[in-house]
């Protein structure tokens, strides 16, 4: 393993900060290896998109960062490169993918983190990096 390899949370793995939360399937990039057994996680937005506002206000309270945590080598495994079919135009899904928010709150959309107190119509009002 090394840094930018992408890795998938193995089936059963709980968030130690977080008691009974389940990690299973959690995707993202390593970010640091910290030790023989340890390594630090950025997640991919996939995994971000799971998050509630909730979840992430616990998170700042705890000065955690929602973004990424370290897990034990042993609860995590290696996941191929991203495939992108023949045709696929990213262009395409960063113009047209739509805001959509339909609750306040936080939200990731194109890679950032939103946090809407008020839409107008799909336009989100206030955006953090």
């Amino acid at each position: 393993m090394k840094k930018g390899d992408r890795i998938r949370v193995r089936n059963g793995t709980k968030d130690p900060d977080f008691k009974g939360k389940d990690l299973s399937d959690y995707t993202g990039t390593i970010e640091e290896i910290v030790d023989d057994n340890l390594v630090g996680i950025l997640w991919d937005e996939a995994t971000l998109q799971r998050f509630d506002a909730k979840f992430i206000e616990k998170c700042e309270r705890k000065n955690l960062d929602h973004r990424g945590m370290a897990l034990s080598i042993d609860d995590i495994e290696m996941m191929g490169p991203r495939l992108i079919t023949s045709g696929f135009n990213v262009n395409d899904l960063i113009t047209t993918t739509p805001v959509g928010i339909i609750e306040r709150g936080w939200k990731y959309l194109k890679g950032k983190l939103l946090r809407c107190r008020s839409t107008e119509g799909s336009n989100v009002t206030k955006e953090f990096d």
